[in-house]
Parts: C-alpha cells; structure tokens; sequence
C-alpha cells in the first residue's frame, strides 16, 4: 500500500527524522523506499510503500501503527504523526467477501419515550394461554412499588443502605422481595434497548432483529406495545418464528399500511411474579419445619432405617458413587434434608438422578416425583433419559409438563411423545390439575412447575421433587416451586455444579447483594453440607447421608482433566474416558485433543441486527470441520460448532451447507445442554471470558 508525505506549508522545510512501526503485528509490515533522516521540501513530498508479508498460513486482521517523528528547520521544534495500518489477511479472499456484511451496521438513534398517551388494551386472551388468573389460586401482582422504583433512579447510595441493613439484619423475606425488585427494574431498563422506531408493520407482523438469539426474548402470549403519533396500542404476540412475530390488534387500531410506527417490548413478569411468591408462602411456614427442611443447618439423628446391602435393584450399571447417590436418595438414612448431587461435566448427574427416579419408582410404585429443570432443554432431555431407561414408561405415567408459549419446533421428539399438543391452536395446552395428579412422574421447567400450586396442587403430593441443574437458577426461582408445593415429609434432590456457570442475573446491585448466589451456592454453606475430611475420608469430606462428589469423568481424556481438577476440584477427579485422541496432524500435541488457534478477526455486525459474527473464525471453523472429515474420517454428525452469537452460528451453518457438509445442531454457549455428548468439539469461542465459560 502507498503511503506519502506532502509538506503543504509555503514557507517551511521540514525533516523527517524516523518512521517505524509498533504493534502486536509490526512484523508482518515493512516500509520500502523511504531513507531516514530525509528533507521534505516545501511543496513537495515523499513516497513509500508499505509491505505485508503474507507468509503466515492464518486468518486474520492485522493491524500496525506507523509513527512518522518530523523536525522543523527553524527553530527544530518535533512532532509526531501517526497512521493506523490494518490489512485482512485470508488464504481465500473471495470467501472472506461472501460472509462479510450484507449491508453497513445501523446504529440505533436515540429517540425520545414512546407509550406516553393512554394505551389501548387487546381484552382478549389466545384458546389454551393458561393465564394464571383462571388458576383456583391467583397469583398476586407484586408490582414495584414506585417508591423503590424512584429510589434506585434518584438515590442509589440510599438503596444500598436498605439493601446492606437487610442483608445484615437477616431479614430473608425482605431482603429477597427488594432484591427481586431491583432486578425487575434492571430487567425492564434492559428491555427498553430494544426499542424500535420508524418501523413498518406488515400483514400484523413485524421483523424483530437479534430475535434469533432472544435480543429481545418474545414468547407467544406477550405483550408489544405499538405506538403511532396519537395512540399507543396492545399486539398480542400469536406466533413466534426465526426473525418475525405475529400480533393481533384491538378492533381499533386501524393500520395504514406503510406508516412507521414506535414499537416497545413489555416486560413478561409471571416468573418474577412466582418468585414473590414462593418467597412470601414460606415466610409463612415457620410453625410447620419447612423453613429448616430448605434450609438446614445441623443433621439430627438418622430416622431409623438401615440400608441394606446391594439395596439397589434396577441399576447394578453404575460406578461406587453414582450407586451411592441412588441407595441414599431411595433409602434416606436422614429425612428433612436436601440431598445434593455435585460433581463437574461428565459425572452423570443427569445420569444418576434419572436412575434414583427410576429405583424409587420401582420399589415404591405408590410415590409421586416432580423433576424440575431451569430450561427447556435440560428438561427435554431428563424425559429422553427416564424413556430409555424405563421404556414401559407411557404418557399415563409420565407427564412433560409445557408452557404454553413454547413452540414445538424447539422440543424433541421424545418431550412430544409425553405430553398433550393442540394442532388447530399451535399450543401446548395446560392440562387440569387431576390429570397431572394422576401421574406417578411430571417433568417440567422450574418457571411451569410454580403454576402448579396456583392450579391447586396440593402442598406434599409429591413424595420427592428434584431440581437438576440447580446451580444455573436463582434462589428464588427455587423457592418459587418449592415454598408452594413442599411439604416437611417432602424429599428434596438437587443435582448440579456451583463451580459451572450460575444463575443469569440483569442487576449489578442485585449481584452484590446476593441474588447471584444460586440455591445450590447457599445450601453449600451449611455446616450439614461443609467438607471435613477427617470426619468423611473415603467420601471426598463429606457427609454422605446428604452430599454426594461424583469424582470419575466419562466426557474428558486424562490430559484434559489435569487443569480443571487442579483449579477448581480439589485433584479428586478421576478420568474415565475411554475415547482416545484422534491422532490430527493440526494438534500441536498428539496426546492432548485440545488446541486454541489465534484468529485476529473482527468482531462485525450487519443491517440491524445486534447480533454479531467474525468472518475470519468462520473461515477458520470451516478449514478445521472440512479437514476433520475428508481427511480424517470424522463423521460430519459427530461435529458440534459451538458460539455465542445467532449470527455467527447462522453463518457457519450457511457456509457448512455449501460445502456439502451438514454438522450436528449447534447452538449458543448456555443452549447445549451439558449432558449431551459428541466424539468431536470444535469451539468457536472467541467471546468466552473466563474458563468456567469454556
């Protein structure tokens, strides 16, 4: 690339002194032609060139800085200019082109508030919406009080006051309601990003960008508030699809077809509405021991029973610790406990609570069990586990308990053979509370299990209620099934990791204060739960009436094991793979089936969309997966791509396809459930900021 010096000043002659480059980059530029110290007559200038070495076999975009340092010939006063030397560096530039940006990044304009005047409500509901106010039990607005809402706009040294003295006081009750209400503000100041303006409606539908990866997150039965220049109107969301929603409008709004319009995503508060919830029926319960049954502190004595040896009948396939989980959680030496199954990715938690299910409901066909989960797809995949384990199971026994805004593009085939789907409204509709009293085994999301209470469950029908993943919701989420339907005769397991990723919390403040502790987080603190190896030697330190370690890894090679288990396990993990490394000449070593590749791209976003992508890791993936499977044998299924955005993964799978190769489903970092396994992984992880991401 050329670059020139001109002097433009009539009367001056300047000297350029030295020209360098600097950067991470430097070595991959050099200037030709351009001899130090030189004289740069008035008028005149000099030219160079700059050089990029294109010697390195990557995909990148480097960047330099050019530091020109001149000296003036009167009075020799120095100054510096410098130039930014970026340059895209690709082995198949004509690739590179045909992901870049279909169209320039539009940023949003900041606009004043829109839904001002009075708005006007839909007054009608979608068939099978199972809202709560039909439910025998309403659920209670539990709106933010607008005094809170001022306090954390116009004084926030004054919230933190509050927040510390309940925090510190043990006011739980309090504390948590405020907590819940700092989140809801932050949850509907983050929803305001989404904002659109200037929008054209068309045939009562509208293109939301970055709706792909739920930015924002619209569910059918939503509320999107429509405003033109005079009146604000309520869309009732009727479909969800990729890019686009469905809406229907109150008989009023009279749309002219090509007016912009103001568009404003409300906020969906029936899960913070079930969290007050929860919170607020505990709080009620001191007298009957269920506060102590949620949160113990010391063990008592064991309640009689003994086990007996080889108790276990159904699952004689699992390791010592997995088999010890089973006897324990079948046949408690200790009841008013929560039982806890932890161990890192790999373990078989899922494994080993789905086996418990299936002991407990053997030996005892007369109990009842409610297996929760923070999302879909970990629940999904629970009733995948129990239909192969237990494959006499039927919809009669075992029930998937839906929300109706899910769509049944998202659930697998095996969540469908287990629950009810209406075809003439797209829903799944919610069934009546004797119905799912019937079934020895319901299977749901924490958010649909809360319903449950409001539906008239009674309080203790479930013998045993199981939460897995538990370290991925808030406290109050929990609390939002539990505080309704336990009872102290009620058994409780939790299975998850807290050092995985934890709960997803919008507040700062809220964080700071405690609601970025997860459940499985707190019940760790209790002296019943701490670790005392002196005491409980052969179980990791501790007490296995009530925590379990599952210390031996089916998902990761010995070599892979050796820095998680050092930083974060204690070195207790035991690898048990027995899937060897797959000898590719791209590893930088043979034994360990892991390599990070340094890819300088560019983070980019195209149109409107928020969602972001990085040509340069496209083009790298698409290398690794093609030289995987044409020249190692690798089955194109046994591949998952793994990104943070919708778009880059879009992407990916467009360029895949045009390939002629058709990898299994990837997704998002926090959509793979951490169950499923596959041969080959390979990450595109540009935007994972810490270890326990990746």
């Amino acid at each position: 690339m050329p670059i020139t010096t001109s002097n433009h000043n009539e009367t001056t002659i300047f000297f350029l002194e030295s020209a360098e480059i600097y950067g991470i980059d430097k070595e991959c530029f050099s200037l030709n032609g351009l001899r130090t110290p030189t004289e740069i007559l008035s008028g005149k200038g000099r030219t160079a060139s700059i050089v990029c070495s294109n010697a390195l076999k990557r995909y990148s975009v480097l960047q330099a800085v050019l530091v020109l340092r001149f000296r003036g010939d009167d009075d020799g006063e120095r100054f510096v200019i410098g130039r930014l030397l970026r340059t895209r560096c690709s082995q198949n530039p004509e690739l590179a082109l045909q992901y870049a940006p279909v169209a320039p990044a539009q940023h949003k304009p900041r606009m004043p508030r829109i839904g001002r005047h009075p708005v006007v409500l839909v007054n009608e509901k979608l068939p099978h919406s199972g809202g709560m106010r039909k439910f025998p039990i309403p659920l209670a607005a539990h709106n933010l009080p607008k005094e809170w809402k001022k306090m954390l706009i116009e004084n926030r040294k004054e919230t933190c006051r509050l927040l510390e003295g309940t925090h510190k006081n043990g006011d739980y009750t309090l504390h948590m309601t405020r907590l819940l209400f700092t989140e809801e503000h932050a949850m509907h100041e983050d929803m305001k990003r989404y904002d659109m303006f200037n929008v054209v409606l068309k045939k009562n539908s509208l293109e939301v960008p970055g709706l792909a990866e739920k930015r924002p997150s619209v569910l059918r039965g939503d509320i999107v508030l429509i405003s033109t220049n005079e009146r604000t109107f309520e869309g009732l969301v009727t479909q969800v699809q990729l890019t686009t929603i469905s809406l229907r409008f109150p008989r009023s709004f009279n749309y002219v077809p090509g007016t912009p319009v103001h568009v404003r995503f409300k906020l969906r508060r029936t899960r913070i509405r079930q969290m007050h919830q929860g919170i607020h029926l505990l709080s009620r319960e001191h007298v009957t021991g269920l506060v102590q049954s949620i949160f113990p502190s010391e063990i008592g004595p064991p309640n009689g029973s003994k086990k007996q040896a080889n108790a276990v009948v159904t699952c004689r396939h699992l390791n010592q610790e997995q088999r010890a989980c089973v006897e324990n959680i079948v046949y408690p030496e200790v009841t008013g406990f929560p039982y806890v199954i932890f161990g890192p990715p790999g373990t078989g938690k899922t494994a080993t609570l789905t086996s418990a299910v299936k002991e407990l409901l053997t030996v005892f066909p007369q109990k009842k069990v409610l297996l929760c989960t923070p999302t879909n797809e970990t629940a999904d995949l629970m009733v995948e586990r129990l239909a192969e384990i237990m494959p006499e199971l039927s919809i009669r026994e075992m029930y998937r308990l839906m929300a109706f805004s899910r769509s049944d593009a998202s659930t697998s085939d095996a969540a469908m053979d287990f629950t009810m789907y209406d075809d003439a409204s797209r829903s799944f509709p919610t069934p009546e509370v004797d119905f799912l009293r019937s079934k020895r085994l319901v299977v749901s999301t924490l958010c649909t299990s809360a319903k449950l209470f409001n539906m008239g469950m009674r309080r203790g029908h479930f013998s045993l209620i199981a939460v897995d993943e538990v370290g991925q919701a808030m406290e109050p989420e929990v609390l939002s099934v539990l505080g309704g339907l336990m009872a102290p005769s009620t058994q409780l397991v939790l299975a998850g990791d807290p050092k995985q990723l934890g709960p997803v919390v919008h507040s700062d403040l809220a964080v700071r204060y405690g609601l970025g502790v997860s459940y499985l987080d707190r019940i760790g603190l209790a002296k019943a739960y701490a670790r005392d190896t002196a005491k409980h030697p052969s179980t990791c330190g501790f007490d296995p009436r009530v925590i379990t370690e599952l210390v031996r890894t089916y998902r990761l090679p010995e070599k892979l094991l050796e820095v998680p288990n050092t930083l974060f396990y204690e070195g207790e993990m035991i690898a048990c793979s027995r899937v060897r490394p797959l000898p590719w000449s791209s590893l930088p070593r043979q034994d360990i089936p892991l390599m990070f590749t340094n890819v300088a791209g560019e983070e980019m976003r195209e149109g409107s969309s928020p969602s972001w992508f990085n040509v340069e890791e496209l083009i790298q993936v698409l290398v690794y997966v093609k030289d995987l499977v044409q020249h190692h044998g690798v089955l194109e299924q046994d591949i998952v791509v793994v990104t943070p955005y919708a778009k880059q993964s879009q992407k990916i799978r467009t360029a895949l396809k045009k390939e002629g190769l058709v990898p299994r489903e990837g997704g998002l970092n926090r959509t793979i459930p951490g169950a499923r396994t596959s041969r080959h992984l390979d990450f595109d992880c540009a935007q994972f900021t810490n270890v326990s991401e990746l």
